[in-house]
């Protein structure tokens, strides 16, 4: 049974929509593998919790790893952010490129072309 049933069958079928664009089951599935693919051995690791196709590619790679996610809100702020790495520690952040947190690699989702060359997923979000 797959992790995510709901995102079984038709590869052209919607998966997610946010702001910044939207992903078909297939999109989300290949960029999900190719994040997996650079996850680091051993987690959790940070999630940057924002409205964007980053933040649903990268909870599909994780889980799909196994890892355990610390989400994070980019609104929490620098102290409360700190606290919560300190506490969990995760081993990497993934988010879009442009997105910090001292003491994390970030690694961001590859960025996906449909059609015509358009990409998905481009705005950076703030640095902590």
């Amino acid at each position: 049974m797959p992790l995510l049933p709901a995102l079984a069958g038709r590869a052209d079928a919607p998966a997610v929509s946010f702001p910044d664009g939207s992903l078909t089951r297939g999109q989300l599935d290949h960029a999900a593998a190719e994040l997996r693919a650079r996850l680091p051995a051993e987690g959790p690791v940070a999630l940057w919790a924002v409205s964007h196709t980053s933040t649903a590619i990268g909870l599909c790679a994780a889980l799909g790893a196994g890892m355990h996610v610390v989400p994070i809100d980019p609104r929490a702020g620098a102290a409360e952010i700190a606290r919560i790495v300190g506490v969990c520690r995760p081993t990497a952040l993934l988010a879009e490129e442009g997105t910090a947190i001292a003491g994390l690699e970030t690694i961001p989702p590859e960025r996906i072309g449909r059609g015509g060359g358009a990409i998905v997923a481009v705005s950076p979000s703030r640095r902590t």
